[in-house]
């Protein structure tokens, strides 16, 4: 693994790190943007593209509205098998049409952790779309020192489109910004991994103990708001054809769709 630090008067620093089976990449090489060095993702963009790519314009204030799927996850055995199949279906038929919930508001400080009820509300119609809940084990880097779980997606282009995946990065980055939430990115061959969580996060009060007052990094509202706005972000590029519609897939393991909190939890190893 070679690493390599870059820094520039009043940026924060990048560590670029070239691994060779980060994520299951094989030997291709990944190119791991740290939550830190977001706003110096654009001029990144700009040295690594190939060829040029159109603007994007995001209006984050847009409302999105969900349609739910009739089997939820929430529920055992056979039926459970066949909610998945309905999320995968959804996104067969047409892969950018999946609606979403209306954003919600930012949480105030500090955030608590999604309830039963939002898990159910914002995390089932992004699963539709081929978010899932990984933990941060997967991905070992120093920021993160505790595991925890987090909202993930990759978003993939076609062969012929890998120069739009810097030109997305660059979406991403903007929203970033605007949110002042940011995710870790992994880049590679057109593949753009995203995957957030909160480090200011809350467990939801059950008691006064001073347990229950302490930050611990979990799945807030901050990102269901951020993974909303990147797909959005998103669909410009499967309606023009530039993305891979595979990126849509809902996954197929139980374990990485959590409907509720105990499920959250378990991911936190």
């Amino acid at each position: 693994m070679a690493a390599i630090s870059l820094t520039r008067s009043r940026v924060p620093s990048i560590k670029v790190t070239v691994r060779s089976n980060i994520l299951r990449m094989g030997s291709r090489p990944a190119v791991c943007i740290t939550s830190g060095a977001t706003r110096f993702v654009s001029q990144l963009g700009r040295n690594v593209e190939q060829g040029s790519a159109p603007d994007t314009s995001i209006n984050i204030d847009s409302a999105l509205v969900v349609k739910k799927p009739e089997n939820t996850l929430g529920t055992s055995g056979t039926a459970q098998k066949a909610a998945i199949a309905d999320l995968q279906h959804m996104g067969d038929t047409d892969r950018s049409a999946v609606e979403l919930p209306s954003l919600p508001e930012t949480p105030p400080y500090p955030c608590p952790y999604l309830d039963d009820v939002e898990i159910v509300e914002y995390l089932e119609p992004l699963y539709s779309c081929g978010w899932y809940v990984g933990s941060s084990r997967d991905v070992k880097f120093e920021s993160f020192p505790r595991a925890a779980p987090e909202l993930v997606k990759r978003f993939r282009f076609t062969k012929q489109h890998r120069s739009l995946a810097m030109q997305f990065v660059r979406d991403i980055n903007e929203i970033q910004i605007k949110e002042d939430h940011h995710a870790t990115l992994v880049i590679t061959q057109g593949v753009i991994s995203v995957r957030t969580h909160t480090h200011s996060a809350r467990p939801r009060a059950v008691s006064d103990s001073a347990q229950s007052r302490k930050n611990v990094p979990g799945v807030t509202l901050r990102d269901v708001r951020l993974a909303m706005l990147i797909e959005k972000a998103f669909r410009p590029y499967l309606d023009r054809h530039d993305a891979d519609s595979a990126s849509q897939k809902a996954k197929d393991i139980l374990d990485m769709l959590p409907t509720t909190v105990q499920q959250m939890e378990a991911r936190r190893r």
